[in-house]
């Protein structure tokens, strides 16, 4: 529902084939509007714990606002049986102090056939990625977003993909730095 939600407990999406959503303030977003509208739902966690692990295939995730917490990230892929999963129209605010191991989007596991579309992050100096594979991507797209850095720091690794990947796709996305920082590798 509308509002701010702050989560004690990760929310553990273990359900194959579910979409989480909020709502869009308004009307939706026009396609290739190149990151989400003004979201009505915020999440954010008071806890040591990720926002959301998924752990199933077939989940979308769409029109929220996510504010991942010191060290921890706004939705986690955590098993390789996440295939499929289609994160779209989704906001990120990583503005907590600077620590490398803060993240928006983190896969734990190999993932096979991701989407990240039509998002916004915003990040203050050096976070962690805001996307950012531990074991690698497969066969998978990142498009039509918007990423913000704001601060003197540079941030390190904007999007993070390692070892053990094939086939990604980072296309018509839009990288921003303020008040002279760099984002140094993407």
């Amino acid at each position: 529902l509308p509002g701010a939600h702050s989560y004690t407990a990760a929310v553990a999406v273990d359900v194959a084939g579910i979409t989480i959503t909020g709502l869009p303030r308004g009307t939706a977003p026009a396609p290739h509007s190149r990151g989400a509208g003004t979201l009505r739902h915020a999440s954010s966690i008071t806890s040591t714990t990720n926002i959301m692990n998924i752990s199933v295939a077939n989940v979308e995730v769409a029109y929220l606002h996510l504010i991942p917490a010191l060290a921890l990230a706004g939705i986690s892929l955590t098993a390789t049986a996440a295939v499929n999963a289609n994160l779209h129209d989704l906001t990120f605010l990583m503005t907590t102090a600077a620590d490398t191991a803060t993240f928006g989007i983190q896969a734990t596991a190999v993932v096979d056939r991701m989407r990240v579309a039509n998002c916004f992050a915003f990040v203050s100096d050096n976070q962690g990625p805001w996307i950012r594979t531990a074991s690698g991507f497969t066969n998978s797209v990142i498009e039509q977003c918007t990423v913000m850095l704001d601060g003197t720091t540079a941030w390190d690794d904007v999007i993070e993909i390692t070892t053990g990947s094939d086939n990604v796709v980072v296309r018509d996305c839009d990288f921003i730095h303020g008040t002279g920082a760099l984002m140094t590798t993407i």
